[in-house]
């Protein structure tokens, strides 16, 4: 098609459909008219044909008929852009090619890295000493270009008059993590953005961790080698056309009318539970409990937003696995991963604090700051999956407490003062202290990582690897099984469908509390609470706990595909509550629950006794020998060597003082 072919249709396309539009547009100066790509089908199947084969040239001729027209402003970069593209032109970044080039296609991906804009030049006027014969230079590729000569002979050393500017951003965006299959990792693609998709309206739009839909053209640039020389190999980027926001709160797994039915039907089995829980890494036997809140914890509970579009209450819960190696944690959180809708994973000594959250860095060519989105981010509404989590460095941990709880990232670096969103559930693994619990300290104090991080967590789980004839048994069977025929252990329900079954969950039940299962929720809130004992002295659980036991249960009626809490709901969150607190939180000097022991690595009872001889050197005028702190604690009932062992530690930590060897010790002041 002529080039004067191309304007005529443009004129009569704009004519027909966006002339009101444009006049609006050349009002307020706008640069660039937003056209809906099924209306161009409708006007001319051979002309949008045109349009998609053949971007560049005929965007430019659109770009002169709308110029024609009689406007009141006439903006010298206006440009149109497209969306609403066929869907057979998606193009998977996994898949883009050579032949995809000069061609207008759209991508669907996340953000990960967003640069600083900045000013490039798209063409300089040159002037000759010579003659003043001044000569245009188009800059298409990075490197800046001059003249190689002039009309009258001159060759270099020409004058710059002047540069046409645009504002110009990249992106690094990544493929979904649900459209990933077994253990294919996301590409990665780089976008540039131009003219007024830099604005600063689509600063939220462009923001890493959102997921986005962009048109544009394939183009090719070439690599620079180490000496300088270009290189015969050329890199891939798109030249953004269009960007749109899509829903971060969508995963995008497709169900048909044929999955719904069959999730409706399973959501009526009596065995529900039971089969979702078989589902649930089939090959490890056992771990029923951690099985389930694992499910759970997939289905995840209610977000409460504010009317801002703030978070007011996450819905997501996160959950500790702390086991003996070898006894099957790694695999109970792979097999988390495969029926995941959307997860990502990472181990404790290949990951940072930094690289979890959000990396803020200069960009060596132009000296500027850029954001990249970390694995919780990248994972938002999904889940984040952290194995060997106690081989994290501590200094990384505190980059994890906002994440985890309010369920933000804020930055403030280099000129950059922004938020990322992580609605992201985490699920670590990690390994005792001494690498297998010991019987000799409880479990609190073999968990090797820092009490303001574990208080993160609403369920923390152990496994410990203790013979048992029975069991292992049936441990070794299993493991037969597999090995002897794989085919033998399927789950109950196809990992595909489970995800879809999730997905679908999570889209369309959004499930509120009963007047039944509230009454439930308090009846089981004091108990843990220690009300029923007349104990106020130990605190039990805390609230953080008691809102834990609202998003499990929530999750639990989301797993039954229904839209009300019910108390059978309740009573499930109950059981997996409380199967999480037995171990961590039984303080056995009391036989009561103490989150205190979790908390803060020291329970209840443990603290009061501290407090008993604070308080006796804290009242006498001088020093009291070890031998009298005993005898006087043994009358408040507290054991002779458990003293002893406070003392020292008072007096390692410097709470407490020797006065002088062997002659007493007196409070530090």
């Amino acid at each position: 098609m002529e080039a004067k072919k191309q304007i005529e249709n443009w004129k009569e396309f704009i004519q027909l459909n966006y002339y009101n539009e444009l006049l609006e547009k050349s009002r307020h100066a706008s640069l660039s008219l937003n056209i809906d790509f099924g209306l161009i089908v409708k006007f001319s199947p051979e002309f949008a044909d045109l349009i998609l084969e053949q971007p560049e040239d005929l965007i430019k001729a659109g770009e002169i008929a709308s110029c024609e027209f009689d406007l009141i402003n006439k903006q010298k970069d206006f440009t149109l852009r497209f969306y609403n593209l066929p869907k057979d032109r998606n193009l998977r970044i996994r898949d883009i090619r050579t032949k995809h080039l000069g061609q207008l296609w759209f991508i669907e991906a996340d953000i990960r890295r967003t640069s600083e804009i900045r000013p490039l030049i798209t063409s300089i006027r040159f002037e000759c000493p010579n003659c003043s014969n001044i000569i245009p230079v188009l800059q298409k590729e990075d490197k800046y270009v001059e003249p190689n000569a002039c009309g009258c002979g001159r060759k270099g050393k020409f004058i710059e008059l002047s540069r046409n500017m645009i504002d110009s951003q990249k992106l690094l965006v990544q493929e979904q993590l649900e459209l990933m299959e077994g253990t294919e990792q996301p590409k990665q693609f780089h976008i540039s953005l131009f003219n007024n998709l830099c604005s600063k309206k689509m600063d939220k739009v462009v923001t890493p961790g959102t997921r986005v839909r962009i048109t544009g053209i394939l183009k090719d640039i070439p690599l620079i080698t180490k000496s300088g020389s270009r290189s015969t190999t050329q890199d891939l980027v798109m030249h953004g056309n269009y960007i749109q926001p899509m829903n971060n709160d969508k995963i995008n797994l497709s169900i048909s009318k044929d999955d719904e039915e069959k999730i409706k039907k399973l959501s009526h089995d009596e065995l529900l539970i039971d089969k979702m829980v078989a589902s649930c890494a089939p090959d490890i036997y056992g771990y029923e409990d951690i099985k389930l809140a694992i499910l759970l914890q997939l289905f995840g509970g209610v977000r409460k937003m504010e009317e801002d579009g703030k978070l007011k209450r996450r819905g997501d819960f996160h959950i500790l696995i702390i086991g003996d190696p070898g006894a099957g944690k790694s695999k109970l959180l792979k097999g988390a991963m495969k029926i995941a809708p959307k997860s990502q994973y990472s181990t404790g000594p290949s990951s940072s604090g930094k690289g979890m959250t959000a990396i803020v860095s200069r960009d060596e060519l132009t000296g500027g700051w850029y954001v990249e989105a970390g694995a919780l981010v990248l994972a938002n509404n999904g889940l984040h999956i952290q194995d060997e989590v106690d081989k994290t460095g501590k200094d990384d941990m505190h980059y994890l407490h906002e994440a985890l709880e309010e369920q933000t990232i804020s930055i403030h670096k280099g000129g950059i003062h922004t938020q990322l969103i992580t609605h992201t559930s985490l699920l670590a693994g990690g390994n005792p202290k001494h690498s297998r619990f010991s019987n000799f300290e409880t479990v609190a104090e073999q968990i090797n990582l820092e009490p303001s991080f574990i208080s993160r967590f609403d369920l923390i789980f152990t496994i410990k690897d203790k013979p048992d004839k029975t069991r292992d048994d049936l441990i070794i069977n299993r493991i037969l099984d597999v090995h002897l025929n794989i085919d033998t252990i399927r789950p109950e329900i196809d990992s595909l469908l489970l995800k879809k079954y999730i997905t679908y969950a999570r889209e369309h039940y959004k499930p509120i509390i009963s007047s039944v299962a509230r009454e439930k929720v308090r009846e089981i809130y004091h108990i843990l609470r220690g009300y029923n004992k007349g104990d106020s002295k130990t605190i039990a659980i805390t609230t953080r706990i008691g809102e834990g036991l609202i998003r499990i249960s929530e999750a639990a009626a989301k797993m039954r595909l229904s839209d009300i809490i019910e108390k059978r709901d309740v009573e499930l969150a109950e059981k997996i509550i409380m199967a999480s607190l037995k171990d961590i939180a039984l303080d056995p000097e009391t036989g009561k629950l103490d989150i205190d022991r979790i908390d803060t690595n020291m329970s209840s009872s443990k603290r009061n006794d501290m407090y008993t001889i604070l308080n006796l050197l804290k009242n006498s005028k001088e020093p009291i020998l070890i031998e009298d702190i005993i005898e006087h604690c043994a009358q408040k009932g507290m054991n002779d060597l458990e003293v002893e062992r406070m003392v020292e530690k008072l007096n390692f930590t410097g709470e407490i003082v020797e006065h002088v060897r062997g002659k007493g010790y007196v409070i530090m002041k």
